[in-house]
């Protein structure tokens, strides 16, 4: 909340995602959280599309200021832009610190009850093509529990390719965890398959 209250630029996946953060975050700590208005606190929208744009453009000078990054959800950095910025404070030798949050990557495990206390963060596979049926290949041959990110719109996708791999392998599903619409499901892949003929796939999985 004092990092957030005391910000005075905010870089931030979507401006419309943060402006309603902070007006949520005044509502209920304006105890703490002074109220400030937009022309006070600057937001700048930093996403995967214009990241490189921004940082290669960007005056060293604004860093004068109070300045925090945002991604809409999860951590900064973990399958979200960040870490470019990243790489441009450590180049420019720009202090900064990290406060994480919420991270499915962490999440998920816990909730899947499987017992083995390693596992591999993969992230996304690629979209398709040759390169994702290696990656998915390696994957279901890993002795380790593996981690995957995955799209809606690929979701069906990603339980059709593995149940076409191996049918009884278990798997736990689990989407929008700590957030509204969170839901989760665990299953051989071929049961899984089936529960997919009637879930709602939106959200990040």
């Amino acid at each position: 909340l004092e990092t957030l209250n005391n910000s005075e630029i905010v870089f931030c996946e979507d401006t419309r995602v943060s402006k309603q953060l902070f007006k949520l975050l005044q509502e209920r700590f304006s105890f703490f959280f002074q109220k400030q208005t937009q022309t006070k606190r600057e937001f700048i929208s930093l996403h995967q599309h214009n990241e490189d744009y921004i940082l290669h453009n960007l005056d060293i000078d604004i860093f004068q200021r109070n300045v925090i990054y945002l991604s809409d959800a999860g951590t900064p950095g973990i399958s979200d832009p960040g870490s470019k910025l990243i790489q441009f404070a450590i180049t420019h030798q720009i202090d900064f610190e990290i406060l994480p949050g919420a991270t499915a990557s962490i999440i998920a495990p816990l909730l899947s009850g499987f017992l083995d206390k390693q596992f591999l963060f993969w992230g996304f596979l690629p979209h398709k093509g040759t390169q994702r049926s290696l990656q998915l290949n390696e994957v279901m041959n890993s002795d380790t529990n593996i981690i995957l990110y995955e799209a809606p719109h690929r979701i069906d996708k990603l339980i059709m390719e593995i149940a076409s791999i191996d049918k009884n392998r278990e798997l736990f599903f689990a989407k929008e965890l700590t957030k509204k619409f969170q839901n989760y499901y665990k299953g051989t892949a071929q049961e899984i398959l089936t529960q997919f003929e009637s879930i709602n796939s939106k959200g990040e999985w």
